[in-house]
């Protein structure tokens, strides 16, 4: 058990290769321990080691087929590898195991947006918010459903909504700046995309956003 504290640790400090041997210990003291299996899987993934991440999951599946945390991870591995198909099985199955967790509704929602599945991304996203209303990732979610399906209107109010909740949320800065750059509005959307880079330097979507509407020749 030490091992497996020390193996956390270490991973959690972005130690990554001293936590792939505390795990690799950690795994050769109990191979039966099936969120050991899954926390390796984690490591792997973070590694970008997917197909390896994989097994570890399935691993854990398989010495502990109710464990649904296994299987929303597992969802994630796949999304990661763009198998959006298998991944949503994944992530349905998590559901199955345990319908309370909004993170798997959320993975599911966002499944179903990556293949333009409007209907079901909302769905999902709507029955996540009733578990936890105040979750500002799931109104992004529904923004980006509402924004690709041409509601600008409702687009808004669920972005607007997902800053309210979480002021820091550089994605639905960004994506707000959209819908209003789409309206016509450019000054508008500069303000957002220059928060949303304020918020996530890092980020190179809101550089690019930016780029295009400082380069418009209508500016005066």
């Amino acid at each position: 058990m030490a091992h497996a504290y020390l193996a956390e640790a270490l991973h959690a400090a972005g130690q990554l290769d001293d936590a792939e041997s505390a795990y690799a210990e950690t795994l050769d003291r109990a191979p039966l321990e099936a969120v050991f299996h899954m926390n390796y899987g984690n490591l792997l993934r973070d590694q970008n080691q997917w197909a390896a991440a994989e097994r570890s999951f399935r691993r854990a599946i398989e010495l502990r087929p109710d464990f649904a945390l296994a299987y929303c991870n597992l969802g994630n591995v796949l999304a990661d590898r763009r198998d959006y198909e298998s991944a949503t099985a994944a992530f349905e199955k998590a559901i199955e195991l345990d319908p309370a967790d909004v993170t798997t509704h959320l993975r599911l929602g966002d499944m179903a947006l990556k293949q333009r599945q409007f209907a079901q991304a909302e769905r999902a996203y709507h029955h996540a918010l009733e578990i936890a209303p105040h979750n500002a990732d799931l109104y992004y979610g529904l923004g980006e459903v509402c924004r690709l399906q041409r509601r600008p209107a409702d687009a808004e109010r669920a972005y607007r909504k997902a800053i309210e909740l979480q002021p820091k949320h550089a994605a639905a800065h960004t994506a707000l700046g959209i819908v209003f750059y789409d309206r016509g509005d450019v000054d508008e959307a500069e303000r957002l995309y220059r928060k949303a880079l304020e918020l996530d330097p890092d980020n190179l979507a809101p550089y690019g956003n930016l780029g295009i509407t400082l380069w418009m020749p209508t500016r005066t």
